[in-house]
């Protein structure tokens, strides 16, 4: 690409400036991806019985579909009270109805635009701005990591269940009980062990008091909150699967949507898309779940993410232009008037 050089007195110069590297591996990346959602949806709508598939759609309870959409955004609700308490341990000052307006505005961007983390970097710019980027990052990196250990759990707790057998009834209570005694203690125990070592000059000691919020953030509290958002969200395709009339155990909603979530949150395709259509068949057959049902589900689950997601664009838009008015237009100013400001200048006193 060519840019040309000009002043008052036209043009003076041209130079070629080569697109970054960094801007052409993310083009193809892109690319790449949109290339993977279309594969998985001529795969689906290739293999998929639509003449079973379309009736069950049609004959989903409204009841039940707008209980399910509820319970999804009632766990996005959670998610921005979990993000909160990570951003008061780090000192930013952040309202709940603005960490609101971020959260969903950073969802829409990774939902509806071919990007896994750009919603993540719209976050950090919004609540930290230029001069708090860092602060601001730990708090979606620490948010990102919790909400990975409430979906592992939630998936153990899940295979726990599915073994039919009477010890694995009786250890599962004891295991989840215990794994949440033991969590607690190491999670108390290992912050103040941490607030000691903060104070030494280790490398151990610069880094935590370089990311404070290892050892300032609640994390009970957080991973608390984790789990309720995973929850409501295996409450969200519960009621969605009530709507379509698939009967599913609690065991293989635990496995099915941690494991679905998993796989849709891999920068395979655009917002997720066929991966959960892809993944439940298969998570599914364990409880009798017709292809048709599993698909009409992912289906289902697939637009309840997106509508929720399109929430966020409207503030998206809204911040966009808001942005734009603030905005300070730089002028060029002309060389010549500049050597005629800097000779009126009074000069300084030999």
């Amino acid at each position: 690409m060519t840019y040309k050089l000009t002043n008052s007195a036209g043009t003076i110069g041209s130079t070629r400036v080569s697109a970054p590297k960094s801007t052409r591996a993310r083009s193809v990346r892109t690319a790449l991806r949109w290339l993977a959602t279309a594969l998985l949806l001529a795969w689906l709508a290739r293999t998929t019985d639509w003449h079973t598939v379309g009736p069950t759609l049609a004959g989903a309870s409204p009841s039940w579909i707008l209980a399910a959409a509820l319970c999804y955004f009632a766990s996005q609700l959670a998610s921005v009270a979990r993000w909160r308490l990570l951003i008061r341990a780090t000192g930013l000052a952040a309202s709940f109805p603005r960490l609101l307006a971020a959260y969903f505005e950073g969802m829409f961007v990774n939902l509806c635009l071919p990007t896994s983390i750009g919603g993540d970097v719209l976050k950090v710019l919004r609540i930290g701005g230029t001069r708090s980027k860092q602060a601001a990052a730990t708090t979606v990196v620490a948010d990102r990591a919790s909400g990975v250990v409430a979906l592992i759990l939630l998936l153990g707790l899940g295979i726990l269940l599915r073994l039919d057998s009477p010890l694995a009834k009786t250890f599962v209570p004891l295991a989840l009980a215990a794994s949440i005694l033991i969590g607690v203690m190491v999670l108390v125990v290992g912050r103040s062990a941490l607030a000691r070592v903060e104070t030494s000059a280790h490398i151990l000691g610069r880094l935590l008091r370089a990311t404070p919020i290892i050892t300032k953030a609640p994390w009970p509290r957080v991973i608390a909150w984790a789990l309720v958002v995973q929850g409501l969200n295996v409450a969200a395709v519960a009621a969605a699967a009530q709507a379509i009339g698939a009967n599913i155990s609690v065991a293989g909603l635990l496995i099915a949507t941690e494991t679905a979530s998993l796989a849709a949150a891999l920068p395979v395709s655009v917002a997720g898309i066929g991966v959960r259509e892809a993944t439940l068949p298969m998570l599914l057959a364990a409880d009798g779940v017709p292809r048709a049902a599993a698909i009409a589900l992912g289906l289902t689950w697939s637009a309840i993410v997106l509508a929720i997601g399109m929430v966020g664009g409207i503030g998206h838009v809204i911040e966009q232009r808001r942005a734009a008015r603030e905005s300070v237009a730089i002028v060029p100013i002309p060389l010549k008037q500049i050597k005629l400001a800097a000779d009126s200048r009074p000069k300084a006193a030999a």
